[in-house]
């Protein structure tokens, strides 16, 4: 199993909170549990499918995750 953490603090970029996970049934599970929205993207069900983003502000998220950014973690994930 791989894993990064990236911590980053600043009082000058307000930037949601959020956990990126390759998709399975655990980590669906485990934030259901908790009541963590998943975040999805619609028009990109790529990546929705890849990967389990959630977080409690999805909007926040989403905004973040643009799709350049969404592309390039869909190239990572297949070059793996």
């Amino acid at each position: 199993m791989r894993q990064t953490i990236a911590y980053f603090e600043s009082d000058e970029f307000d930037r949601p909170e959020f956990v990126l996970q390759s998709e399975g049934r655990f980590p669906s599970l485990h934030f259901d549990m908790m009541g963590v929205p998943r975040v999805d993207f619609p028009e990109d069900s790529a990546l929705s499918g890849s990967f389990q983003l959630s977080r409690m502000r999805p909007d926040a998220v989403r905004a973040l995750f643009i799709p350049q950014l969404r592309q390039r973690l869909l190239s990572k994930k297949e070059s793996q």
